[in-house]
């Protein structure tokens, strides 16, 4: 299936991924394959999970031409893209046997006082079973905007953040892969904060959004090692990542798509 997730902090948002493709009939690794995607003239981003195509289309070349179509189309805000992807997912998807299809919207809206963080969540799934499993795929799909709607902490601030090192994170993908990456946040972040808490060893929290995308990729690289050294294929490949900064931060503004290099 893969994974996907979102971290968002004051420093700005990553969205990650890993970019391998399994076989609709075996399961097994197929090719590797974008899963994240900039979205430049919203100054946000978006990371997909599930069925890799809409209709007859692969979604390596089916997103670009919707994020194009969409822009030119007057989609002004995070809001309407993320119901005109659903609206585009449900209408491409009709007829078809429903398979999941997760994606991650995530950047900066402009409001009245300035602008704010926002994550939007498209998917045609209900929720999640008893046993972490996705309930089975509908042939509807709905949206929910999750951060600045429901858990944002700093309303007042901008970035939607205060300064206490706080990271809101939304993650969706393959069930064990999933879980695994809950169980690398909550063991991860002790020990982390153990280290930086300790002055001798010269180690520090991440200061930018340079620096905090090597804290997300951090806990990718952790699931894609488990699957690895597990033989399992269902996540890997290089690691996606998507770095926006908020406006007016003083940061680079260019979104910044980077692979890393394919663990062993």
């Amino acid at each position: 299936m893969t994974l996907i997730a979102t971290h968002l902090c004051r420093h700005g948002i990553v969205l990650s991924s890993d970019s391998n493709l399994s076989d609709g009939t075996t399961g097994l690794l197929a090719a590797t394959g974008p899963k994240t995607f900039a979205i430049p003239y919203l100054n946000a981003g978006l990371s997909f999970a599930g069925a890799y195509g809409v209709g007859s289309e692969s979604m390596d070349t089916w997103m670009p031409r919707f994020i194009t179509d969409s822009q030119a189309a007057g989609c002004a805000t995070l809001g309407d893209f993320a119901e005109r992807l659903r609206d585009a997912f449900q209408t491409g998807t009709a007829g078809q046997s429903p398979d999941i299809m997760l994606a991650h919207i995530a950047g900066y809206a402009t409001g009245a006082n300035g602008f704010h963080p926002e994550f939007h969540f498209v998917r045609n799934t209900p929720g999640m079973t008893s046993n972490g499993e996705y309930e089975l795929a509908s042939p509807i799909f709905t949206t929910t905007e999750d951060f600045h709607a429901r858990d944002c902490k700093h309303r007042n601030e901008p970035s939607g953040f205060g300064n206490d090192g706080t990271v809101q994170f939304y993650f969706n993908g393959f069930p064990s892969g999933r879980m695994a990456y809950l169980a690398a946040v909550e063991h991860v972040g002790p020990f982390l904060r153990g280290v930086w808490n300790t002055p001798v060893l010269g180690f520090r929290p991440p200061s930018t959004l340079a620096e905090f995308v090597g804290y997300v990729r951090l806990h990718m690289t952790v699931i894609h090692e488990l699957f690895a050294m597990s033989g399992q294929t269902e996540i890997g490949g290089d690691i996606q990542t998507l770095a926006i900064a908020p406006p007016e931060s003083g940061q680079s503004s260019a979104l910044n798509l980077c692979h890393v290099g394919s663990l062993p």
